[in-house]
């Protein structure tokens, strides 16, 4: 009798721990959707087993895009990718981006986004950082509102600085 108990609790402590480690990125999308005006919140029928879901929304009135890709397979790693839309239709790598912007306040957004690991590259109008868990991390790891508002301010100090060398090269 003492054994099937046992065996149950295993069972239900192992439930918990899978439901606290596979919805933590369903609270993370939910929790940074709030930083977004008019957010949508995209989930298949089978996120839970590919583990992508997406936001959109608005950011200082520019389209943001946000996809979360959560690991599933071995040979996977899960990664953030945020977006923001920019009047520019070019398509820049990091190094590009980086050395075009001149300005002090553009400078200094790039370094808050490389003090987060994070360098812009521009495709085809849409500013783009990707975020990837590195060493021994649960990702997407614990929300900090403001690292991500700190992130969306920064890209957008960024996309205006592009904007302004690139309409000058008009």
């Amino acid at each position: 009798m003492e054994r099937p108990l046992i065996q149950l609790l295993l069972i239900a402590i192992l439930l918990v721990v899978a439901s606290r480690l596979i919805f933590r990125g369903e609270r993370f999308l939910d929790q940074f959707a709030r930083l977004l005006s008019e957010p949508t919140i995209q989930r298949g029928r089978f996120s839970f087993l590919t583990g992508r879901s997406y936001v959109s929304g608005h950011y200082e009135e520019r389209d943001v895009a946000v996809r979360l890709n959560l690991k599933r397979y071995e040979y996977e790693t899960g990664y953030l990718v945020i977006a923001l839309r920019t009047s520019l239709s070019t398509t820049l790598g990091s190094a590009a981006v980086i050395s075009r912007i001149l300005d002090s306040s553009g400078r200094q957004a790039l370094d808050a986004l490389a003090n987060h690991k994070l360098f812009p590259s521009l495709d085809e109008g849409w500013l783009k950082v990707q975020w990837k868990p590195f060493g021994f991390f649960i990702f997407p790891g614990r929300f900090s509102e403001e690292k991500w508002r700190q992130v969306l301010r920064a890209m957008h100090t960024v996309a205006v600085s592009l904007e302004a060398v690139g309409n000058t090269h008009r």
